[in-house]
């Protein structure tokens, strides 16, 4: 039990670490490649990792991925997409899912939630369900920084985009105050 919780403290120091990088970035590609780097750093056998990413106006499917066939990458976020983003249904009553490809690989999987509405998944590659068991509060922490950070990054561009409309709205009626 010593053992264990003192690797969940090494494992927790990192994410502290990465935190303070994650929330200086206001980009949401640049944040995505955070969470997979993260992710990979924190479970400690060889694995890979994804981010499937709806865009804002949930028009495209974005993919970031670490130690992915591109192929199985973009299967892999297909089945995503129509699993989790478009119908909307989100099985995560525990925070996450283990799920099995196809290929028969082992995925964790953790809602990326901002907006209201689940709008990506970072999902994890493990060798067993008992590694699943050993990482699944420090890789939960990481999603939900992930997709506060997301939040806070979604509220400053609606404001951004508010105060542009503003801003035409006090141009146009000052010219026709003239």
């Amino acid at each position: 039990l010593e053992a264990r919780m003192e690797r969940q403290i090494q494992r927790l120091r990192p994410l502290m670490e990465v935190t303070r990088f994650m929330i200086s970035a206001q980009n949401t590609q640049r944040i995505m490649f955070m969470l997979v780097d993260m992710s990979l750093s924190l479970v400690w056998n060889p694995s890979s990792a994804i981010i499937v990413h709806e865009s804002t106006n949930g028009q495209k499917v974005q993919i970031v991925s670490r130690g992915i066939a591109n192929d199985f990458a973009e299967q892999y976020a297909r089945d995503v997409a129509k699993r989790v983003l478009r119908e909307g249904q989100s099985s995560y009553s525990m925070g996450f899912e283990l799920s099995q490809t196809e290929e028969g690989q082992l995925m964790i999987e953790y809602p990326i939630v901002y907006a209201g509405k689940t709008r990506g998944v970072l999902a994890v590659s493990l060798s067993s369900e008992q590694e699943a068991e050993e990482c699944r509060e420090v890789l939960l922490a990481l999603a939900t920084m992930g997709s506060i950070i997301l939040q806070s990054v979604h509220d400053q561009q609606q404001l951004s985009l508010q105060n542009e409309r503003f801003l035409r709205l006090m141009y146009t009626s000052a010219k026709v105050g003239q």
